[in-house]
């Protein structure tokens, strides 16, 4: 595994990070990356994040090393991994409005993605499928003291599934 971190133009970060193995008598490799922009008012009216991913694996790659999206933490409404793909790509964009700093937030957030199956074969017994196209949500939540823990409740577009997200900020989730 090779990972590499950068900044980039408008006070954005990106990572890239290459992977490969041999997993029986299947090797395999996959390609991904992943971008993030802040945007916040200089009064701290309000902030928001701006994020894109993606990665690729090679065709004969082993089931493991597949892409899962759906539910929580990425299309918040859609079935929990439903989406499956030796490809994908998502975007999201969220934004917070302090309404009594620093202890209870407003946020909204829109979010999507898709998954591209290629000549993959899924496992027996996966309901995961490919997402045939990009699949979104929108959502409104609430954050509490510093944006710390986040309560959020998406809805499937194009679907018809909600969910409720208790979450702790992106910042702390590497300590959990």
């Amino acid at each position: 595994t090779a990972l590499v971190r950068f900044g980039l133009p408008g006070n954005g970060r990106a990572t890239l990070e290459s992977t490969g193995g041999r997993i029986a008598n299947r090797s395999f490799g996959s390609l991904g990356g992943a971008a993030t922009w802040h945007v916040a008012d200089a009064e701290g009216g309000w902030s928001g994040d701006v994020s894109a991913w993606g990665a690729i694996t090679n065709p004969g790659a082993p089931a493991q090393t597949l892409y899962l999206l759906g539910g929580r933490m990425t299309l918040p409404g859609h079935d929990y991994r439903a989406f499956a793909g030796q490809a994908y790509w998502m975007a999201r964009v969220e934004g917070t409005v302090p309404i009594h700093p620093p202890w209870v937030s407003l946020r909204a957030f829109a979010a999507v993605g898709a998954t591209y199956l290629g000549e993959a074969t899924l496992p027996d017994g996966w309901a995961a499928r490919d997402s045939n196209g990009p699949r979104g949500s929108v959502g409104l939540g609430l954050a509490f003291g510093w944006d710390s823990i986040r309560l959020d409740v998406g809805r499937a577009v194009g679907g018809s599934g909600w969910e409720a997200v208790v979450s702790a900020a992106p910042d702390f989730r590497n300590w959990m």
